[in-house]
């Protein structure tokens, strides 16, 4: 996968928009004289893309290191072996609640 994504979307699809794209638009504008052509289209859409392409790489790349990260450090932020975990109910406000002891039993 990661293979194919880097090879396409971050070699062939920049090197299509300057080969193809813009050379076709070159060629039109300088047929016809005009800037906006048919042939606008093309490099404007796929510039687009590539743009995107190197975004969404940013974002995979960044989101791997930081999973990369979380695995192998000793930082117990940031490490999955913390410990137990911490709950978002204090033990002692649990017993204190106003929610009844019917409320709190499992309904079968």
């Amino acid at each position: 996968f990661y293979t194919t994504w880097l090879v396409v979307r971050l070699f062939l699809y920049p090197l299509w928009l300057v080969t193809v794209s813009w050379t076709e638009w070159t060629a039109e504008r300088e047929r016809t004289g005009k800037i906006l052509n048919l042939f606008a289209i093309m490099p404007l859409t796929n510039g687009c893309a590539v743009l995107l392409n190197f975004k969404w790489t940013w974002d995979l790349c960044s989101s791997m290191l930081r999973q990369q990260g979380r695995r192998g450090g000793d930082d117990p932020a940031t490490s999955n072996h913390a410990g137990p975990q911490e709950t978002l109910i204090d033990p002692t406000e649990a017993s204190t609640s106003h929610i009844s002891e019917a409320g709190r039993r499992r309904k079968p």
